[in-house]
């Protein structure tokens, strides 16, 4: 799927540039969002991901993952648009929210990462109760979180290798 959701509306596939991120406080209100929140919701696999941490007058590339190693998922939505030309565009996007204690000291965001106990109800194609789903979108157990400096090869998308997260 294109990174960036393109809602079926939408008249340019462009506009997901700028949904990359839904936020967990507006996402069943905001048009962009709330009918993918309400029928196409999605889980995106990941083992970590990147936040850029302020320190001083510059930012620190730095990995966040679970303390256990293992892979979890962020809530995701996903959305399928009809261009002009006739071909079909598949997007997404994951789902942000306020910081846990543990993330707060990095970024003032962070993706909603999904217990696996809520798995089957967020992907539930039946479930429109927006406030029930609303509920899962908290910060995760910041417990359960590590995080470390990484190489600043990571500000480079052509970068792709493994030297990307370890720790520096």
């Amino acid at each position: 799927l294109r990174w960036g959701l393109v809602p079926h509306w939408a008249r340019d596939p462009e506009v997901g540039a700028r949904t990359i991120n839904a936020r967990a406080e507006t996402v069943a209100e905001k048009p962009a969002y709330r009918d993918a929140f309400r029928e196409r919701r999605c889980l995106v696999l990941a083992d970590g991901f990147y936040e850029w941490k302020k320190e001083g007058q510059g930012k620190i590339p730095t990995y966040i993952r679970l303390a256990s190693g293992n892979p979890f998922a962020f809530a995701g939505l996903w959305e399928s648009w009809n261009a002009p030309d006739g071909s079909n565009v598949l997007s997404c996007t994951i789902i942000t929210t306020q910081p846990n204690e543990f993330m707060a000291t990095i970024h003032n965001r962070m993706p909603v990462i999904l217990p696996e106990s809520s798995y089957s109800l967020w992907l539930e194609s039946g479930e429109q109760d927006t406030r029930r789903l609303a509920d899962l979108l908290a910060p995760y157990t910041s417990g359960e979180m590590q995080a470390y400096p990484v190489s600043p090869l990571v500000n480079n998308p052509k970068h792709d290798v493994p030297e990307l997260i370890q720790p520096r």
